[in-house]
């Protein structure tokens, strides 16, 4: 739904959500946490300014069965009085890769559906992985990528197993990965991500070249976790950091259980001095630190993250929060424009009075006449009020109805820069669509969708107007042809 309304929107911060679920998969251990997303009322444009909260978490042993799992899901769920369950999967079980791209590569997309032998498992056919990539840097000639890759019956088994008419999956992600790759980098900083399970170590580090350098340690039967970190610790620093000098300018988050957190932090701080060690962190979070950092990014960067989901297992969630964006929008944009009304209305009572008092003073004479005036403009003022509540109520649901029918007609290769109303007589109503596609094919396929739409009638091609690539370069820069605009026009029948 290429709707110029979303352009750098969130999609789950427009859709409003506020209760989630994160459930991170590891071979033998599970952590599942719900989380409270809090913001200030009528926030839709900052996207940072937010507050998460631990409602709660489980970490216990995991035997591989996802069916007990979806019932401990539906279980807390119920216990918080949550029905709409969102949940954001993340696993372990995944391989990486860093790949340098062109900078003159056309579509992305494209060249990794057309060299993903080159950073698949060798030997593997390309139908037995999912892969997600997502851009770290640039330097004068290439794009450096990160490429998450999973097993595809690996990721449909869990989506699979988990799904259910109350449960939507909105992804499932390589948490270690996502973290460290979302992190603000400079030419001096680096991050370290240490996520301490019982039996491995899983680690993250990016330095300032933005590279990803990602693997497991796996502890001695023998050695406890602390043992095990000092181990850790020691291949890090002899393998993964080597090249610094120092550590003042490293940034180290750790996961680790509440009873171990203290005596591994002094490992840690003894191991790497003058480290920062989970900086502004609280300690309710403490067991699922990774959690709480990657909340950060998705309510940040969900479009842009390593989402390992395919696009047919998205489309039904997707679909809804889709519309629950546009809904919750237009409702937070009638509210301002309601309390705009009512202090307008209250600003022009308090300026009548100051003028009422000034000309009773001046003009005794006058004053039943100016009284008069008044009493009659107000009136004017309100019914005016009146008729435009009544006007946002009824356009609300309108478009409301009409970016549901727009959007269930678009097709690929254009997208939308205005849509408008005009009521005509007999109650009708004309819609005007404004856009910009690549192909005349693309204009052609949206014309016959409307003409197949129950809801649209009498469709027109109003302009089709080929425009220079460098007038859109700086705004659209993925399209590499000379882009046709074009408006239509068609009678729109929905139900108000």
């Amino acid at each position: 739904m290429n709707l110029k309304f979303y352009k750098n929107l969130n999609i789950l911060k427009t859709a409003g959500i506020t209760n989630f679920f994160l459930v991170d998969i590891h071979y033998n251990f599970i952590r599942i946490a719900l989380f409270r997303k809090k913001e200030r009322i009528l926030n839709l444009q900052n996207s940072s300014d937010f507050k998460i909260e631990l409602t709660e978490l489980k970490c216990q042993q995991f035997d591989s069965d996802t069916k007990a799992l979806k019932k401990l899901v539906l279980e807390i769920a119920e216990k918080n009085e949550i029905k709409d369950i969102y949940l954001f999967a993340g696993i372990s079980d995944f391989q990486y890769a860093n790949v340098a791209i062109p900078l003159e590569t056309d579509d992305i997309h494209i060249w990794f559906l057309e060299n993903s032998l080159k950073f698949l498992p060798e030997g593997k056919s390309v139908d037995e992985f999912v892969f997600a990539h997502e851009l770290q840097t640039e330097d004068e000639n290439n794009g450096y990528y990160s490429v998450a890759i999973a097993r595809r019956d690996n990721i449909e088994r869990l989506y699979n197993s988990l799904s259910d008419e109350n449960i939507k999956i909105p992804g499932v992600f390589p948490f270690a990965l996502e973290i460290p790759g979302n992190k603000d980098i400079t030419e001096n900083t680096s991050y370290l991500l240490l996520d301490v399970l019982n039996g491995k170590i899983d680690y993250t580090y990016r330095k300032s070249s933005n590279v990803l350098t990602h693997g497991k340690l796996y502890q001695n039967n023998t050695s406890d976790n602390i043992d095990a970190v000092k181990d850790a610790l020691l291949s890090i620093k002899q393998n993964v950091l080597i090249e610094l000098n120092d550590y003042k300018n490293l940034t180290i988050y750790f996961s680790c259980e509440n009873g171990e957190y203290n005596e591994i932090r002094e490992v840690i701080n003894a191991a790497l001095p003058e480290a920062k060690i989970n900086p502004d962190i609280e300690d309710s979070f403490v067991p699922f630190i990774i959690g709480k950092l990657f909340t950060d990014v998705l309510f940040q960067n969900y479009e842009g993250s390593l989402n390992l989901l395919q696009d047919s297992q998205l489309n039904r969630v997707r679909t809804e929060l889709e519309k629950q964006s546009v809904f919750r929008y237009i409702i937070t944009s009638g509210m301002l424009i309601i309390l705009l009304l009512i202090s307008a209305y209250i600003w022009e009572g308090f300026l009548t009075g100051e003028k009422e008092d000034i000309e009773a003073r001046s003009a005794e004479m006058d004053v039943n006449k100016t009284r008069l005036e008044q009493v009659t403009k107000q009136n004017k003022i309100l019914e005016a009020n009146l008729r435009l509540l009544n006007s946002l109520k009824g356009s609300k649901i309108n478009f409301t109805d009409v970016l549901y029918y727009v959007s269930d007609v678009m097709p690929q290769d254009l997208f939308l820069t205005d849509i408008k109303l005009e009521e005509l007589p007999d109650n009708k109503l004309q819609i005007h669509l404004e856009g910009i596609s690549k192909t005349q094919k693309g204009i052609a396929s949206l014309i016959e969708n409307l003409e197949l739409a129950k809801v649209f009638r009498e469709i027109t091609l109003d302009l089709s107007e080929t425009i220079k690539r460098e007038y859109l370069l700086k705004k659209v820069s993925h399209i590499s042809s000379n882009p046709i605009f074009f408006t239509i026009s068609a009678e729109y029948y929905a139900k108000k």
